[in-house]
């Protein structure tokens, strides 16, 4: 048994547009391919030059900003209305001011 550590083989396999691949079949060669497809499925509308500027990572994190502040918003809005139908008379600036002021 050697002390050296094993170096890992890359990959070796061809993919084609039809999503075929030719080269090395395995399991993990087939879950590469599966990953290449939903990226590229993924990026459709995105530009090569976009992909580059890391727009994905940008978006990434955007969204992890986002969430937060958006479940706090979601909190506010059940302690206001409850979880049953919603009346939005009750929420300052959604509601029918007017008619509320005139019932």
């Amino acid at each position: 048994m050697s002390d050296k550590p094993q170096s890992m083989r890359p990959p070796h396999f061809i993919v084609t547009v039809e999503g075929d691949v030719f080269g090395e079949e395995s399991p993990e060669n087939r879950e590469i391919v599966r990953r290449i497809h939903a990226c590229v499925n993924a990026c459709t509308s995105l530009s090569t030059d976009e992909l580059e500027r890391g727009i994905v990572d940008d978006l990434q994190q955007t969204v992890q900003n986002i969430v937060p502040l958006l479940e706090e918003q979601r909190d506010v809005f059940e302690h206001v209305l409850g979880r049953g139908p919603h009346n939005l008379d009750r929420v300052p600036g959604l509601g029918n001011e007017r008619r509320s002021e005139t019932a």
